[in-house]
């Protein structure tokens, strides 16, 4: 598995930059085996400083928070856990600003373990799945538009008077409450494949961009998609233009790794009879080596006997011991070449000799 950040980020036709991002650390490979790679971008609001602190400390807190994960925990427990913390440090700010209620920030948060992609999202900045050429939005927005799309669909309202009602954009949810009545989140991984990219991004992106345009900078490296994203949102030219920001997490599994799980898994599902078949081919191998290298040391010896007369020539083989054949078969030829006659001693004392060196074994003629 490879996992390569990307991030880009602009102020826009703002003033100051009130959106803020973050990584875990990568490099921390004990912490990545159980609570993988985090992502995090934020989005301010209530006014320029407070705006751009509330970002700054949701973003500080939640990469501290997440990475005191326990082993034990999951990581949809440990991302709750972590925007908890993250949401109570935010409306300490606004409290001790006298500002309850009018500082706040948005928060969304990916993280990709292995295969899975998990996310938690407060607000309306997105995480987004881009896979083949298409794009897919796995978070909800939290604002009105929302609640007005629900009453358009009850037919208490139209659609004319919900596009243009002036609290559309306004958030019903966001850091900085006393309690957060929506989050967005997964509890059921995504598992991802090969070439999959992970964006995450405020406002200023998506408002500004149709997704065709995402689309066709997202097919290429992680930062390079990122600043691609960036010049494209500013080449629209328009006023008004929100800071934006954009984390990128591309995901790619190493050949040999995919070799590797794939036969991990077919050992998994299939070991005992793996087990089995290998052992009696193993056998099988065996017994069909030993039997062919005894069969052609066997035919070689014989080849060289009737050539050369040798028979002090060992055999080339390393299993029982073997009888010398060569003295009996040339006697016998021998023995056979001698002219008949009638002399019965004679062929009785044949006989006899021929019968004493006939090897114990040696199958009779």
């Amino acid at each position: 598995m490879r996992i390569i950040p990307g991030n880009a980020q602009h102020l826009g036709s703002r003033q100051e930059q009130q959106d803020d991002f973050g990584f875990s650390n990568i490099e921390n490979v004990a912490f990545v085996n159980h609570g993988g790679v985090l992502a995090v971008v934020t989005d301010g609001m209530g006014g320029l400083a407070q705006g751009r602190e509330a970002s700054l400390i949701a973003k500080k807190t939640m990469l501290r928070e997440y990475e005191e994960k326990a082993v034990n925990k999951t990581i949809p427990q440990a991302l709750i856990r972590a925007l908890s913390a993250t949401n109570t440090k935010v409306l300490e700010l606004a409290r001790q600003a006298g500002l309850e209620g009018q500082i706040g920030t948005t928060l969304t948060a990916a993280v990709i373990k292995g295969d899975e992609l998990y996310w938690v999202s407060v607000g309306d900045s997105r995480v987004y799945l881009y896979r083949q050429g298409k794009l897919m939005q796995l978070t909800t927005d939290h604002d009105y538009a929302r609640e007005l799309a629900r009453e358009v669909a009850l037919g208490r309202i139209g659609p004319e008077k919900a596009d243009s009602h002036p609290q559309r954009q306004a958030l019903t949810s966001y850091l900085g409450l006393p309690f957060l009545h929506e989050i967005d989140r997964n509890e059921v991984p995504v598992i991802l494949e090969a070439g999959d990219r992970i964006l995450l991004c405020s406002d200023g992106l998506y408002k500004t961009l149709p997704d065709a345009e995402i689309v066709n900078s997202l097919d290429r490296e992680p930062q390079q998609a990122a600043d691609s994203l960036i010049e494209a949102t500013l080449a629209r030219g328009k006023t008004n233009q929100d800071n934006v920001t954009v984390a990128i997490l591309s995901y790619d599994t190493d050949l040999e790794i995919s070799i590797f799980k794939y036969w991990c898994g077919i050992i998994n599902h299939y070991g005992k009879v793996l087990i089995i078949i290998l052992v009696l081919l193993l056998g099988f191998g065996g017994v069909a080596y030993l039997t062919s290298h005894y069969f052609i040391s066997l035919e070689i010896h014989a080849k060289d006997v009737a050539a050369t007369g040798n028979t002090s020539s060992s055999l080339d083989f390393t299993g029982p011991p073997m009888m010398e054949l060569g003295a009996s078969i040339v006697q016998e030829n021998k023995d056979e070449e001698q002219p008949k006659g009638p002399n019965k001693r004679s062929r009785g004392r044949k006989n006899e000799a021929r019968r004493e060196r006939q090897p114990l074994n040696q199958p009779k003629k």
